[in-house]
């Protein structure tokens, strides 16, 4: 440990050295005299804690004190002064230090480090819980995914963003009867709830594949992830469910699949007609609305005749068998001759089809695109027709499948022209996202289209007749031997590869790699055809991230419990220790041992919110404080070049909100304000009334007419650039450098403020300044206030009624008894259920009220109660527990007990509460 120790007294600062060496032989003790050396140590950084005196020759403690906080911030700061005085102490409290010592009670300046040194490492660990469930919050919602949590019923009861948009729900709730078998077809759902659910919920994991059906009744494929979270008897729990669609991806496969079918048909020298007959059936598999066929050109250049059209009526395609190519000779002769797609949207009124109209409408054919089929030196080969049994103009999709179908018809069409051929596919494949390279036998590049320039960076023409090891140095050693084995095999070798490209970037690369031979069998090559999945693996690993965060907040939500038994003797003890109390100065202690304690509660509840996934209650505040608190910490935090302008009128109206979440929004919007300030500027705080009516509501984005408090942060800094001004509200954006930002702070206003109902603004001008608005709907009346606690004039008394109190922890259930017997009551203590009911069966009659805690070893606090009723149903039984009631928890609290009381809890509540429920009306009998 290293200390910093201002001290102008030689002696006393030796005392304090000597005092320190006994708990701390090895700590280092700097020792300075005076201003400079003190600011210079300061500046050194490197300490655990600061001590000072207060009466100094050059400066007092207080500039001390400013100055360590300017400086080290972080660094406890503890006054060890022989003339301090209450008054000054209190004030140097309350400007930041964590303690005061005087030097004739020198032995309480360890115990003061301790604590000091205590308090800072709470801090710290509280900072980094909250920024852990930032985190966890703004990725689970964020991820491009499917995420779904479902009771163990099928019940749905949270989905984020993407899948809400992929089933076509908004944003606001899910409907209530919302289930998986909602979500299914029933071939599917049968087997997801007889095995796939089963298999994890017994093995805790499952993954596949499955169809889902979105709110339209769209069916959609996707690949699904069943995790099951059960409590320790497997009993109670919920599922938590990821998904990906797969319907784009399994259309570009079938897209692909298709065309290398057909390519290795013409590869493999078959027939024309059956490779162009196997061309139009995958391409009417993609759509089956779609009826193509391919006309000829004939000999002489001047007719088409059909070559094949496997689903085209016959009556049609004998009509058509010989069309003159012409001006208005239907959608074919037309697209031959004006040489450019003709698209006939409805053929009983285009003009086109005239002279075929009638054999067209009685097949039931309404529409026909045609599309001019050339090989590589633009000399016209044919047509590509499609027809429709409706009238209507082509989509994106049928564009592309035409496109598809136009491109590998010239292919086949030229094949027996070598050169033509490889022209040809190249022009395809080039459309491909995929990288497909085709290697001779020596591992020498003779193939390199668009995908693998856009992929790897080097273009086709640094790339051919290079070796392939020469582009890619360092391959998956594993990977490599396997497919080279698969080569030497002469078979097709499926896997991923990682491959650097050009500038050094590793890519992970789905890949299939095909032997190329001629028709005597010999190897001629390699084809390679590799899908980057790089963004898609990314993606698992931050799914897996998140399984590491949700363990981690079930270890908060474990700490978090414990401290609510540690906290609650505190609060219970601090009224007895007051009513002995006749110093004032040891009252204002046990207040301020109460007002920390009841701050640590409120901090367990929001670590408990954490690790619960709660999102905070929502109550009726005055805004007013809040925004005066905020103040205040700007104004003794921030630094001096920056001037606070604080405008908060008393008249604001109350909000219904979560005033810690506020407190972040505020706070985050302060400390960007403060950042884009660094050679300083005015900071603007203040809060107004305002009433949108429907023109002002329509000129702001997410806005509503009605009444709101309109909260302002602004600062005369650096304002945001054009460039980046639309992605300021993104996750993990930020133009901080490393190490000085996580990118969540704006993310998590707007996420916040959004899930309060209200919205935000923002405008800026760079190099003057930005100012955000946050909008909060008002609330009808202010019923509390932040900060306030609820007081009793008075703890009710007993009359002698007798009091079991079971609970394991000694502290809490002693200190309960202490303070139910000061008021009246006889007590009795347990510390488990079990020896709860042994205290409690031969005075079943007596005892009017049962406190037990609900979790308990030997018997827990259900269990307890439930013996207790049997044995006299007229006890009134108060549960305590460190965790809010579950809501499905079964039985239900509020039945097998009269109340419920949080830990940790203060004494005027317990008194109050055991008070009401003795004067409760007795039970009914069932």
């Amino acid at each position: 440990m290293k200390i910093l120790h201002l001290e102008d007294d030689v002696h006393d600062a030796a005392l304090v050295e000597q005092l320190l060496r006994q708990p701390w032989p090895d700590c280092e003790i700097v020792h300075v005299t005076n201003r400079s050396d003190y600011a210079a140590a300061l500046q050194a950084g490197g300490f655990d804690v600061v001590l000072s005196d207060f009466s100094l020759p050059e400066f007092d403690g207080a500039a001390a004190l400013q100055l360590a906080q300017e400086r080290a911030p972080e660094v406890p700061f503890i006054f060890l002064s022989g003339n301090i005085g209450e008054d000054r102490a209190i004030e140097a409290l309350r400007a930041g230090a964590q303690d005061y010592v005087l030097k004739d009670r020198a032995k309480r300046l360890v115990p003061a480090i301790q604590r000091a040194l205590r308090a800072r490492d709470e801090r710290r660990h509280t900072r980094r819980i909250e920024l852990e469930r930032e985190h966890l919050a703004a990725t689970l919602e964020n991820t491009p995914d499917f995420v779904g949590l479902t009771t163990l019923d099928g019940r749905v009861f949270y989905l984020n963003r993407a899948a809400r948009h992929l089933l076509g729900f908004d944003d606001g709730p899910l409907p209530g009867d919302l289930t998986v078998a909602r979500l299914h077809p029933p071939e599917v759902l049968s087997r997801l709830l007889n095995e796939n659910f089963p298999l994890a919920r017994r093995e805790g994991l499952w993954s596949g594949e499955s169809v889902l059906i979105a709110k339209d009744g769209q069916a959609l494929p996707v690949a699904q992830v069943i995790i099951a979270h059960l409590d320790a008897s497997g009993g109670d729990g919920h599922f938590s469910i990821v998904m990906r669609d797969l319907t784009a991806r399994r259309r570009n496969e079938a897209l692909v699949n298709g065309q290398n079918q057909v390519l290795e048909m013409v590869a493999g020298g078959e027939p024309l007609d059956d490779t162009l007959t196997t061309l139009l059936q995958f391409i009417e598999r993609q759509c089956e609305e779609m009826i193509c066929s391919i006309l000829l050109v004939t000999e002489d250049g001047q007719r088409l005749r059909h070559l094949v059209a496997p689903r085209l009526p016959a009556a049609v395609a004998a009509a058509l068998q010989d069309i003159p190519i012409g001006p208005a000779a239907g959608s074919c002769g037309a697209a031959a001759f004006r040489r450019s797609t003709v698209v006939v949207e409805d053929i009983a009124t285009d003009p086109l089809w005239e002279d075929y109209r009638a054999a067209a409408l009685a097949a039931g054919l309404r529409a026909c695109w045609s599309s001019p089929i050339f090989d590589v030196a633009h000399r016209l080969l044919g047509t590509f027709a499609v027809y429709l049994t409706r009238p209507g103009a082509p989509t994106a999709r049928h564009r592309q499948l035409v496109d598809v179908g136009v491109h590998v018809a010239a292919i086949c069409l030229s094949r027996y022209e070598t050169e033509r051929q490889l022209r040809a596919q190249a022009d395809i494949l080039n459309k491909a996202g995929d990288a497909i390279i085709v290697t001779d036998p020596n591992g020498r590049v003779t193939f390199w289209n668009q995908g693998a320039e856009r992929t790897f960076g080097w273009s086709a023409a640094e790339a051919l007749d290079r070796l392939e090891h020469e582009l890619f140095p360092s391959r998956t050693v594993a990977e490599e031997d396997a497919a080279n084995q698969a080569a030497a095999e002469n078979r097709e070798w499926r896997g991923e590869v990682r491959l650097a490209d050009r500038q050094g970037v590793v890519h992970v690369m789905e890949t299939r790699l095909t032997p190329i031979r001629d028709d005597a069998g010999r190897p001629q090559g390699r084809l390679s055809i590799a899908t980057d999945v790089t963004a898609q693996r990314r993606i698992e690993e931050q799914f897996f991230r998140v399984q590491r965060l949700e363990s981690i907040g079930m270890l908060a939500a474990g700490i978090a419990h414990d401290l609510n038994n540690v906290l609650a003797p505190i609060l219970l003890a601090a009224p007895m220790l007051r009513d002995h109390a006749t110093d004032p100065g040891d009252i204002r202690m046990i207040a301020t041992l109460e007002k920390s304690a009841e701050r640590g509660a409120a901090l367990v509840r929001q670590i408990l919110g954490f690790a619960h996934g709660a999102d905070g209650e929502l109550r009726v505040i005055q805004p007013k404080h809040l925004l005066r608190d905020i103040a205040t910490f700007v104004e003794e935090t921030f630094p001096k070049s920056i001037k606070l302008d604080s405008l908060v009128p008393s008249d604001l109206w109350p909000v219904k909100a979560n005033a810690t979440q506020l407190h972040q929004v505020l706070l985050n919007l302060c400390v960007n304000a403060r950042d884009a300030m660094p050679a300083g500027g005015t900071l603007t705080l203040r809060g107004e009334n305002c009433v949108l009516d429907e023109i002002a509501a329509a000129n702001i984005e997410g806005a509503s007419p009605g009444a709101f408090l309109v909260m302002h942060v602004q600062d005369t800094g650096t304002g945001i650039a054009p460039e980046i001004f639309a992605r300021i509200w993104e996750p993990f954006f930020t133009t901080k450098g490393t190490g000085k930002g996580t990118g969540l702070g704006l993310s998590t206003v707007r996420g916040i403020v959004e899930s309060h109902g209200g919205f935000c603004t923002v405008q800026t001008v760079l190099g003057r300044g930005t100012v955000f608005r946050i909008y909060l709907q008002a609330a009808e009346a202010a019923t509390s206030q932040p900060g306030e606690s609820l007081s009793v004039p008075f703890a009710p008394r007993g009359v002698g009624e007798l009091v079991l109190v079971a609970d394991d922890e000694p502290g809490i259930r002693n200190t309960a008894a202490a303070m139910l017997a000061r008021h009246g009551y006889r007590v009795l203590t347990a510390a488990d259920g079990a020896e709860a009911i042994a205290l409690f069966a031969p005075r079943s009659k007596e005892i009017r009220v049962v406190i037990t805690d609900l979790a308990m070893p030997n018997l827990d606090g259900a269990a307890l109660a439930s013996v207790v009723e049997r044995l006299n149903p007229d006890v009134r039984i108060v549960a305590v527990s460190g965790h809010a009631p579950d809501p499905e928890a079964k039985p239900p609290i509020n039945q097998f007990t009269d109340a419920f009381l949080l830990k940790p809890f203060r004494p005027e509540v317990l008194l109050t509460t055991v008070h009401e429920v003795l004067r409760s009306p007795p039970n009914l009998p069932p």
